[in-house]
């Protein structure tokens, strides 16, 4: 019965369910900031905003409630090599919700970012522990360690307007400097070696995003490269150009609502889709 696969889905609460919370509650910010460039209707970005934050909340819940009752299953979840960046998104999850609160109220926003960036160097340094005990094969550099040294570099979104100026710097350079490194490590690796089986997939992430949008890890990078384009454009040439936004905003929001339903029917009609 449906009723039955809900049920087992939660006491599982796999933790690849944070990268779509995280790319709902960034659709939810795109929506915001879509209302002052593109003159969208603010009621939807704020609404996305309380559902996207209500559904990570009951998935945040759910995964505390799974590490109580076995501490243990943190290092189950940070064993296979692409899923290590998936609790990762639990923090940058955080980090989103403390921007969207940052404008009802500062001090809870500031507090759920400071939960948030702590947690995320936490996690990081746990998968850096994982990442060091494991098997030769799996202990290189390579795409998946994106979200745990890189995702931090969400966390200036609520920082600035709540005035934290140098810690934003801190951490957005610190972001960009991890980026730099993974990537030119996982390019140089590509290159001038075949890859071990177990890093295929964290590979596949770097070269196809697009082909692995249904697991849900790339409606965050979606949204990141909508709202790129929507403040390149409305930018240029003093904001006449902002209408090409559009196409933007509805494809991210698309792909979040068709991944977010697919994850819902698969869990509903019992299937492993996380």
């Amino acid at each position: 019965m449906s009723i039955d696969n809900i049920a087992a889905f939660w006491r599982r609460a796999p933790s690849a369910m944070f990268p779509i919370c995280l790319g709902a509650i960034a659709a939810g910010l795109l929506w915001r900031k879509a209302a002052e460039t593109l003159g969208a209707p603010a009621a939807i970005g704020e609404v996305w905003l309380a559902l996207a934050i209500a559904l990570s909340s009951v998935c945040a819940v759910f995964y505390a409630r799974k590490l109580a009752l076995r501490p243990a299953a943190i290092l189950d979840d940070l064993g296979p090599v692409p899923a290590r960046a998936a609790v990762s998104a639990a923090s940058m999850c955080m980090m989103l919700t403390a921007a969207a609160l940052v404008p009802y109220a500062p001090g809870l926003a500031a507090l759920v970012l400071l939960i948030g960036v702590a947690h995320h160097l936490i996690h990081a340094g746990m998968v850096l522990w994982v990442l060091v005990h494991s098997p030769p094969e799996e202990r290189v550099i390579n795409p998946t360690l994106y979200l745990p040294f890189v995702g931090q570099i969400v966390a200036p979104i609520a920082g600035v307007p709540l005035g934290y100026w140098t810690a934003s710097a801190v951490i957005y350079w610190s972001a960009v400097a991890a980026w730099v490194v993974i990537t030119a490590v996982s390019l140089q690796r590509i290159l001038s070696a075949p890859i071990p089986k177990p890093l295929r997939q964290g590979m596949v992430i770097f070269l196809a995003p697009s082909g692995v949008t249904a697991w849900g890890a790339f409606t965050f990078p979606t949204v990141a490269l909508a709202g790129a384009a929507m403040i390149f454009f409305d930018r240029v040439a003093g904001g006449a150009l902002s209408v090409l936004g559009w196409p933007f905003l509805l494809g991210c929001s698309a792909t979040v609502l068709v991944v977010l339903g697919g994850a819902i029917e698969a869990v509903v009609a019992g299937r492993r889709y996380f």
